[in-house]
């Protein structure tokens, strides 16, 4: 090896004893005379190999309704992508009760922050509806829900021996627990509703729900599944997805039509698609393993930031049949590709001027780096990079932002230098 390198003046960075070989750098045409060379077997190009499991996770043959959440259109491909999963975050199920030991919750289950209802078991399904666990599953679930780090706190608020009731005084009392005690950042999931009528319209629960919200718990409720017979109707009409600081949520099929039972209007804010028949509880405890995604990333977020936040990355206008004043929106969960770009006071710029340019990521998901390159050359890994003064001639600058699973996005300009002009800051300030 050392008479080859002599021979055609290469460079060597590496011996490959077991191989035979060596890694190194050699002129184009070094390579085409080493190919003539009976003693050499191959010359390969040094590529960068991408590193596994950069960006989503996929699970193959996911459930229906993670499936149709991390795509924008039909039909579903049979997989669920996803980056984030809500580690840090506490998901409050306000319900009948979480089994502790569903092996979809992994043990995140907290037994020792909860509330409950007249000494009731928070950490035991209900003995004939395990509606509470099975929110949490599709909140939490480490296959069939979306936060799947997340930690899960039970408050049993149901009346004792009814396990399809829930107390208003009790759901009123462990929200405001919740409000007052919880540790942030924090999710409250309640995926019941209930008819107002006459002067009783659920103003305890409504209020308790808004307080939680003003002391900076994101609240998911649920639209409401008709009447009593199951009959759709405007969800400005049920306690407490009426009222409009919290995220109400109906359900639609995996076809991307409302379903049958769900209520609508313009009190809902999202719908999500769920297995038929599982309601717009199923639905409203995907949307807060959304939110529960959003907190992980930024936790300082308020309850308005990430209803907005989760509004604004819906996908928008495939639903139909989702009646009057409902808007438009289907819950999509992926998380958003990378993207970079460079801001600057102005292109307008002298020899003797001082400039700086900015780099901003939209998108992906923190934490992120960036670094700058002048003509190729690494020259900042800040999120700004300064000259004073610019200099005589011009350059090609690119920004490179890598976030924090990998995902990377570069852009470029080229930075013009005009030498008639004098002005002392970039874009003649």
């Amino acid at each position: 090896m050392r008479e080859l390198l002599g021979k055609h003046r290469g460079t060597s960075f590496a011996t490959l004893k077991r191989l035979k070989g060596f890694w190194g750098e050699l002129t184009a045409t070094a390579v085409n005379e080493l190919l003539k060379d009976p003693r050499v077997k191959y010359i390969e190009a040094d590529v960068a190999i991408p590193i596994s499991s950069v960006g989503e996770v996929t699970q193959f043959s996911a459930p229906g309704p993670l499936d149709r959440m991390d795509q924008r259109t039909l039909p579903l491909n049979g997989t669920y992508e996803w980056s984030t999963s809500g580690s840090g975050v506490h998901i409050w199920i306000v319900d009948n009760g979480v089994d502790r030991f569903h092996p979809e919750l992994a043990g995140r289950v907290n037994t020792s922050f909860f509330t409950s209802h007249q000494g009731q078991d928070p950490f035991a399904s209900c003995a004939s509806d395990a509606h509470g666990t099975a929110m949490a599953v599709a909140a939490a679930g480490q296959t069939q829900g979306i936060a799947r780090n997340a930690t899960v706190h039970s408050a049993r608020v149901n009346v004792p021996g009814d396990c399809g009731g829930n107390s208003t005084g009790a759901t009123a009392a462990a929200m405001e627990f919740i409000a007052d005690y919880s540790p942030r950042p924090a999710v409250i999931n309640y995926s019941a509703s209930s008819d107002c009528w006459g002067s009783f319209c659920g103003f305890t629960v409504d209020d308790a729900a808004s307080y939680a919200h003003d002391r900076g718990v994101t609240v998911v409720v649920s639209a409401g599944n008709g009447d009593h017979n199951q009959v759709p109707k405007q969800a400005c009409g049920f306690s407490p997805a009426k009222v409009t600081k919290l995220i109400t949520v109906g359900a639609t099929g995996l076809n991307d039509m409302k379903e049958s039972y769900s209520n609508y209007g313009s009190c809902v804010d999202i719908f999500a698609a769920v297995w038929p028949g599982d309601g717009t509880s199923t639905a409203t405890a995907y949307v807060s393993g959304a939110a529960a995604q959003q907190l992980q990333l930024y936790p300082w977020w308020s309850p308005s930031v990430v209803a907005s936040t989760i509004l604004s990355r819906s996908t928008s206008g495939v639903l139909s049949s989702i009646g009057p004043s409902s808007p438009n929106k289907l819950l999509f969960t992926k998380q958003l590709p990378v993207s970079v770009s460079i801001y600057s006071f102005g292109d307008d710029m002298g020899p003797m001027s001082s400039c700086s340019w900015n780099g901003q990521p939209v998108g992906g998901q923190p934490p992120f780096s960036m670094t700058w390159r002048r003509d190729g050359a690494v020259v900042s890994s800040s999120w700004e990079y300064s000259l004073s003064p610019v200099g005589p001639t011009g350059f090609g600058l690119t920004a490179t932002v890598v976030d924090g699973v990998g995902r990377t996005s570069i852009t470029g300009k080229y930075i013009s230098v005009d030498p008639l002009n004098t002005s002392l800051w970039c874009g003649g300030l």
